[in-house]
């Protein structure tokens, strides 16, 4: 839902602590669950990456995001609405899902 890769301590991550989340499922709503990494993972950014732009070779960061979990769904269709924002940040989009 919302994800920041942050510095190398996961006190680097303050994205996010305060902002508002929310997400509903035909209405219904989800629980929000944060997960973070519990220790620094190395990764390497490609060439172009928009998070790491500068970034020419591994570096350790810390992973820190918020998570819904959607229960099985039956066949039909299904709205997925996810919304939330912090600052001058916000994000509105509803997913219309279609189980087969």
């Amino acid at each position: 839902m919302l994800n920041a890769v942050c510095g190398v301590q996961i006190s680097d991550c303050g994205f996010g602590s305060t902002a508002s989340k929310n997400a509903t499922l035909d209405g219904e709503v989800l629980a929000i669950v944060n997960v973070a990494s519990p220790s620094p993972v190395t990764i390497e950014p490609v060439a172009g990456n928009p998070v790491f732009p500068d970034v020419t070779g591994p570096v350790s960061v810390q992973l820190n995001g918020d998570w819904v979990l959607i229960p099985a769904l039956e066949a039909g269709t299904y709205d997925l609405r996810v919304w939330g924002g912090e600052g001058g940040f916000a994000l509105d989009v509803t997913y219309h899902l279609v189980v087969a």
